[in-house]
C-alpha cells in the first residue's frame, strides 16, 4: 500500500482514471483510490490545539473516491 500527496499541487502519481487530486492510495488490490478531490477549496483546516496555535495545524482532504455508501475516503496530515 502507498500514499502519494502534495499539499500546494495536485500528485504526481495520477490514478488510472486520470482525475487530479492532493492525495490518492494504492491498495493491497493494486487499486488507486482518491483521497482527496481535485479542488483544493474542498480541504478542510483547522488547528490542532487552539491553546497551544503554534503545534500547526490539521489539513483533512475528503476524496472522490466512496468507502462506503454514505461516506467518502479521506486523509488527515
Amino acid at each position: 500500500m502507498s500514499i502519494d500527496f502534495n499539499i500546494c499541487a495536485h500528485t504526481f502519481r495520477t490514478c488510472p482514471d486520470g482525475g487530479a487530486d492532493f492525495a490518492n492510495l494504492v491498495n493491497m488490490n493494486n487499486t488507486c483510490l482518491h483521497l482527496s478531490n481535485a479542488v483544493l477549496a474542498d480541504t478542510g483546516v483547522e488547528l490542532i490545539s487552539s491553546s497551544e496555535p503554534d503545534l500547526g495545524l490539521i489539513l483533512t482532504y475528503k476524496g472522490a473516491s466512496m468507502c462506503n455508501a454514505t461516506a467518502p475516503y479521506s486523509f488527515q496530515v
